[in-house]
């Protein structure tokens, strides 16, 4: 698992993740998933699911619509990944700091 894979957004923009999965080589048939939930703990304030999946890489899209409902702030975050026979694995952990937009 990457640990530390910390990133920043701005909030209402479009943005694309890219995760490398370094302990799977081939994701094929997997599933993947990412959310962030407040660093102070707490239920996830986004999930999403992947929207392309190759031989070591998710990518995950947020659309300006899910970024918005984001308030400034620090985040923790994590992408999972499920087997067709359900073994889940977290592969990447990190800190997510949502800045506001400057430009509205």
């Amino acid at each position: 698992m990457k640990r530390n894979q910390n990133m920043e957004i701005v909030v209402g923009d479009d943005v694309e993740i890219e995760v490398t999965v370094e302990d799977l080589s081939d994701l094929t048939g997997y599933a993947g998933r990412w959310g962030c939930a407040p660093i102070q703990g707490g239920d996830p304030v986004l999930v999403v699911s992947h929207h392309s999946i190759n031989a070591n890489k998710m990518y995950f899209r947020l659309s300006h619509t899910q970024t918005s409902t984001l308030t400034p702030g620090k985040y923790n975050h994590e992408a999972e990944v499920t087997s067709e026979v359900g073994d889940t694995h977290t592969v990447c952990t990190g800190t997510l700091l949502v800045r506001p937009a400057l430009l509205q």
